[in-house]
């Protein structure tokens, strides 16, 4: 085996790897299935210039030569629908758009395929003089001029995909489309070499090997390290008009034609191989550094310092931060595009935006970036938020070693600002309400805070301050719309039931005068069927009630009494085979509606079980906690995410189920709350959660 075939080799083996390691991640995915397709096509080929390379006679080179070109036809169909789809979140929209310029290519590409074997494609001929050459047909000359546009789509798709990407998700993509971009760049320069001189150097198969290798390499860092097939980016129109692939093909084209008129002149350079791998080496090292986060921020902080009088432009920076916030209405729109607005314009790496939870009284992560998860609160009490509410102004840390009241703070609170990795934070302030924090680490030009990054910095808060607030509102508003709808809703359910109640009680009074063969099931269903009456009449005057008009009868009642009870009805209607462990220890009578708090354990029950999905155990527990009596009820299942508790978890239709509506726990929190009480839970992914009912003794 000749060792110029080696890189061949190698490069085959690593697309097969690769092709079958992003297939086997999602097999039903486009993306997944284009890029496994597109990898396969490369794989072919090179396994043709494998052989090609070991070839000892020209029959048997220009056999394997037509079997890569068989690779070389399946490229640019498979890879011109993953440039299209990677990355896009509205990839059925386009792939819709494109289907017929795409099923074009691919009817293209299989018709060449079908002049693969003939000597119109490419030829030895007769009088050949050198063993290193094939010559081009002239369906190879068409080939190729198609293969040359299809690359420069590709390019194209690839690009607009990158300029489009955020801050956030650019540092994911980044690898793969360099990658993927370098590969077909050094097509576009084979293509053109084939072209210009019709023929096929032989010479030129290992140092594309060793592209394929070195680009297919960077590709594989990118979707093990990042999980790079479930980024979603929109393109925009604006990103495409702005391509500049077709400007820079055009340029290097003709930067070809002279530097092939240069080597005729000159004579051609020796030392083939080395002299083209290390001309793409030194390009592709070339787009990594000018693509470089670090490089373009030192950049424009140079220019910036150097030849303008203010760091920033503040009007510029004022529009941005509106026209990026304004058309945001939801929390969770919100608060990723502050992030990403801020790390363009200071340029860190760490972000965190804190919320004020005024029933706990104690600050929340509501979003980070680069931060993992983290159970640290701040209460509203601390000396953090008072210095906030005082000052009104960011803390830095690096005015601490200068002010004692600082340093003073910065040690009550030092898990906060080291596991956050807080170099400067801000207060979220409303008036003189403190809202929520913003913390942000060192920039990462290594500069120090300026002043007028601070006077940057406090605007940019208050215009979040100021989002963040009619996004909560908005969300209070259309939680209100929704209530309303589902009392709307509830007057048709409540006139159905009554047929229903009405129908089940006929059936009731006449079943009780006819007994049948089998007294004990006639009593058994008897029983069943005037509970369900009762049952649905109860619902419907729980219906007809809004939460502001819930009527609670309070009387003198035993709580274990009642979860037993509950527990009891559990197990005999839905889930006789859920283990319920119960820890009922020595708690006084309270005051409740123990048809109400039923409902409550009862709900709490119900839900633990669809957690456990079949496997597990409930834990029902009651104990007395300083002046509380606590009902917790707990289970292993999959637990809940700190996110959705944070923000969705007793709000109205909000819910986790297929098939729920989102009601079930905002009734449970709005019960408990009208018994004085209150509700709390813990949870974590995959280890289960803990409900806690806590009810007053007095």
């Amino acid at each position: 085996m000749s060792w110029t075939a080696v890189p061949s080799l190698i490069s085959f083996a690593f697309c097969i790897g690769l092709a079958l390691f992003v297939f086997s991640r999602n097999v039903k995915h486009l993306a997944n299935q284009s890029f496994a397709l597109g990898m396969m096509a490369l794989a072919i080929m090179e396994f043709g210039h494998f052989m090609v390379l070991n070839s000892s006679d020209l029959a048997s080179m220009l056999f394997w030569k037509r079997a890569a070109l068989v690779g070389e036809c399946l490229i640019p169909g498979n890879w011109l629908l993953f440039s299209l789809i990677f990355s896009r979140s509205n990839y059925q929209e386009l792939v819709t758009r494109w289907k017929w310029l795409v099923g074009l290519v691919y009817l293209i590409s299989l018709t060449f395929l079908a002049f693969v074997g003939s000597t119109q494609f490419v030829w030895i001929p007769s009088f050949k003089l050198s063993s290193d050459i094939l010559f081009l047909g002239r369906v190879g000359h068409y080939f190729y001029s198609f293969f040359l546009l299809a690359t420069v789509l590709i390019l194209v798709n690839l690009e607009s995909t990158l300029r489009a990407s955020t801050t956030l998700s650019r540092w994911k993509i980044k690898y793969t489309l360099l990658g993927t971009g370098a590969i077909f760049a050094f097509f576009i320069y084979l293509s053109s070499q084939h072209l210009l001189f019709s023929v096929i150097k032989l010479d030129f198969l290992p140092i594309t090997s060793m592209v394929i290798l070195i680009s297919s390499m960077m590709i594989a860092f990118s979707l093990i390290r990042h999980r790079l097939m479930d980024v979603d980016i929109f393109v925009s129109r604006q990103i495409v008009y702005r391509s500049l692939t077709i400007f820079v093909v055009g340029a290097y084209l003709l930067m070809v034609g002279v530097v092939t008129q240069l080597m005729q002149y000159l004579g051609e350079q020796k030392h083939l191989f080395l002299s083209v791998l290390f001309t793409f080496l030194a390009i592709l090292a070339l787009m990594v550094f000018l693509l470089s986060e670090q490089v373009r921020r030192k950049v424009k902080f140079f220019i910036s310092r150097n030849f303008y009088k203010n760091k920033y432009d503040y009007r510029e920076k004022w529009l941005e931060f509106t026209e990026g916030l304004s058309s945001k209405i939801s929390l969770n729109d919100l608060f990723p595009a502050i992030i990403e607005l801020l790390a363009k314009t200071i340029w860190v790496n760490h972000i965190s935006i804190w919320l004020y939870d005024e029933d706990k009284d104690e600050f929340f992560v509501a979003k980070a970036m680069n931060i993992g998860e983290t159970q640290i609160k701040v209460k509203g009490n601390s000396s953090l938020i008072r210095y906030f509410k005082e000052k009104k102004s960011p803390m830095s840390l690096q005015e601490i070693d200068k002010d004692p009241d600082l340093f003073s703070i910065y040690e009550e609170n030092r898990e906060f600002f080291n596991k956050m990795k807080v170099s400067v934070c801000l207060p979220l302030m409303i008036g003189q309400q403190v809202i929520g924090l913003l913390t942000l680490s060192r920039e990462l030009t290594s500069g120090a805070y300026t002043y007028q990054d601070y006077e940057l910095l406090k605007t940019i808060a208050s215009q979040a301050s100021s989002s963040i607030l009619i996004a909560k509102l908005s969300q209070e508003l259309i939680a209100a719309k929704q209530m309303e709808t589902f009392h709307q809703l509830s007057s048709f359910v409540i006139h159905d039931l009554k047929n229903f109640v009405y129908m089940l009680s006929l059936v009731v009074q006449n079943a009780s005068s006819k007994l049948m063969s089998n007294p004990e099931f006639q009593q058994d269903v008897l029983k069943m069927m005037s509970d369900l009456v009762s049952k649905m009449r109860s619902l419907i005057t729980r219906l007809s009630a809004t939460p502001d008009k819930l009527n609670l009868e309070f009387k003198e009642a035993d709580l274990n009494q009642v979860v037993e009870d509950t527990v009891s009805q559990f197990l005999m209607r839905s889930y006789k085979r859920v283990a319920i462990l119960k820890e009922l220890g020595q708690v006084p009578r309270v005051k409740i509606d123990s048809e109400q708090i039923q409902n409550v354990l009862m709900n709490l029950l119900l839900n633990a079980a669809e957690a456990l999905e079949g496997k597990g155990s409930i834990r029902v527990g009651t104990f007395c906690e300083e002046s509380w009596v606590v009902v917790a009820v707990s289970d292993n299942g999959r637990g809940m995410s700190r996110e959705f508790i944070e923000t969705s978890l007793f709000k109205p239709f909000r819910t986790t189920k297929k098939n729920g509506l989102g009601i079930g726990l905002f009734q449970c929190k709005t019960i408990v709350e009208a018994h004085g009480g209150r509700i709390e839970v813990e949870s974590e992914e995959g280890k289960g959660s803990t409900f806690r009912v806590k009810l007053p003794t007095g």
